[in-house]
């Protein structure tokens, strides 16, 4: 059944620009923002009236215990395996989750994941339904990734453990029964920040090739400089605050926060990247600097799908409890990813 035809997804279509249009969130539509979906302002109300405390003003082990008990995931998929794993790497011993599709291609496509959580909190269970939609959808294997945390962990060491588990990823591809000319990388916030900086390190070390990036309202600006922070500074969850806090976290002191490796957004060169899909979110902090990497990227030859999602706040694609625009921006992306791998793209969406 086509979406003209389903009249549940005909109130929606607004929230999405159409990627054909290449549209980054334009300045005559952030003066005129959309209204935000009924779901998650129902979802803010109840925030608001629980009265949690904000991010800056508790202590890093607060903010861990906190979040780890808030689950917006929603129903999860049933995947052909999951298998939690260590994996020894030069610089640290990481867990990984690894999951396998259902159905797909004798040796399916990889794809290699960074959570969420400002570099501070979060691990691969935080983003387990997100991975399980993905592998089946994408028909893709998933390897979800624990990377350390700052403050104990600072820049660069989940940077390097990005780095190191894509190369495992790729070295080990035929013994994971994948296939390693099919290898994506992708993350959603400080995740894509950390997936956009390893697609950077890999295109100039030549080595693995990548296929595709999924950035999920990736932080791709640490200057916190964009008009967006000002818009959305406040009342979305993501807050400007909770963001200056992250960074403190994250950066030693003296380390810039336009150095591309912390901010790819400032990388003097964007050619020869593998091809992207970069996916924002209206009332978001993150919204413009996201927007702003994906025309840089689409400006510099690289083949760029950018959807913004209107109405909605950060995160949203992984609130599947909150709205059902969750699952359906993750299909959309496991279709994209389908076709850049190699596969056939799902013409159900």
């Amino acid at each position: 059944m086509s979406a003209a035809t389903r009249p549940d997804l005909i109130s929606r279509q607004p929230h999405i620009v159409l990627p054909e249009q290449r549209l980054l969130c334009p300045l005559d539509l952030q003066k005129a923002m959309m209204p935000l979906d009924t779901n998650f302002e129902k979802f803010l109300a109840e925030m608001a009236a629980a009265g949690l405390p904000s991010i800056e003003d508790l202590t890093v082990d607060q903010v861990r215990e906190m979040t780890a008990q808030m689950s917006l995931q929603g129903p999860a998929d049933e995947v052909a395996a999951v298998e939690d794993r260590f994996v020894v790497l030069p610089e640290a011993t990481l867990p990984v989750r690894i999951y396998r599709p259902v159905e797909g291609p004798e040796r399916p496509g990889l794809l290699v994941w960074f959570h969420g959580g400002g570099w501070v909190f979060g691990s691969v269970a935080m983003n387990d339904t997100l991975c399980r939609r993905m592998c089946n959808s994408a028909q893709v294997i998933v390897i979800s990734v624990d990377y350390r945390l700052a403050p104990e962990h600072k820049f660069p060491a989940a940077v390097q453990d990005a780095w190191e588990i894509l190369g495992w990823a790729a070295l080990h591809a035929d013994a994971e029964g994948g296939d390693p000319e099919k290898l994506a990388i992708g993350g959603s916030s400080s995740g894509g920040n950390l997936a956009a900086v390893v697609a950077l390190m890999a295109r100039d070390a030549r080595t693995p090739t990548l296929r595709h990036q999924l950035l999920l309202y990736p932080a791709t600006d640490l200057t916190l400089s964009h008009a967006s922070y000002e818009s959305n500074s406040d009342g979305f969850v993501l807050t400007a605050g909770a963001m200056r806090w992250f960074r403190q976290q994250y950066l030693p002191t003296t380390q810039p926060a336009d150095d591309w490796r912390v901010s790819p957004l400032f990388a003097p060169d964007l050619t020869g990247l593998p091809s992207a899909h970069v996916i924002t979110a209206e009332y978001d902090v993150l919204c413009d600097e996201g927007s702003a990497y994906a025309e840089r990227l689409r400006v510099a030859g690289v083949p760029t799908v950018h959807d913004c999602y209107h109405g909605v706040i950060h995160n949203f694609a992984e609130m599947g409890a909150v709205s059902p625009i969750a699952t359906e921006a993750i299909d959309r992306a496991a279709s994209i990813m389908k076709g850049a791998l190699g596969g056939p793209e799902s013409r159900s969406q």
